[in-house]
């Protein structure tokens, strides 16, 4: 709010801190249906899906659904967990895959995500992938005991430069920033007016 930004939220619950944000909506995001009787308009120029997508059933129809809030210049940003990581690959080797707290198998995801699959899910909902940004493993929570010490630090450079390397089988999580690729002809959006 202090950049002169308008903050919508969009989510199975209220957002945590409601004073933040200028309006929110409580809804199953899980439904495109539900998403669209919203009532709101192409109006933002940015929408953030974050640390969600793995949680909707319907992902590619919801995708669709809320590119419509878009201005026709605004850009998507979706951060998306990646299960090909080499921790899960191990995992899954040695036998175990078990959902917990965070991470890629989080109880609650219902879609499991590599980076090829994340950009299939993009393209697939009418949107073209304009950036890439990688995540590293968040070593800050690993070895949140013994603090941000010369060896932290290090692991972190060098991871850095594996996942800058082979983001597949590195990176954490995937950000994408995706634009619109047409109107909404069901809308009313992209008709020719007779003059």
């Amino acid at each position: 709010k202090e950049k002169n930004v308008s903050i919508t939220h969009i989510g199975y619950k209220k957002p945590k801190d409601p004073q933040n944000v200028d309006q929110y909506f409580v809804c199953d995001i899980d439904s495109p249906e539900k998403i669209q009787n919203l009532n709101i308009q192409r109006e933002y120029d940015y929408i953030l899906v974050a640390e969600s997508i793995e949680k909707i059933k319907n992902a590619e129809e919801v995708l669709e659904q809320v590119q419509t809030y878009l201005k026709p210049s605004g850009k998507m940003i979706l951060a998306v967990s990646n299960i090909a990581l080499w921790f899960y690959r191990l995992s899954l080797l040695i036998g175990r895959f078990n959902y917990g707290q965070r991470g890629p198998l989080q109880k609650d995801h219902v879609h499991l995500y590599t980076k090829d699959t994340a950009r299939q899910l993009v393209r697939r909902s009418g949107m073209e992938i304009i950036k890439e940004k990688n995540v590293t493993f968040p070593f800050e929570v690993l070895f949140e005991s013994i603090g941000k010490s010369r060896v932290v630090k290090f692991v972190e450079g060098f991871y850095f430069i594996l996942a800058t390397v082979w983001p597949q089988m590195f990176s954490y999580q995937f950000i994408m920033e995706a634009k619109i690729t047409q109107l909404n002809y069901s809308r009313g959006e992209g008709k020719v007016s007779k003059a």
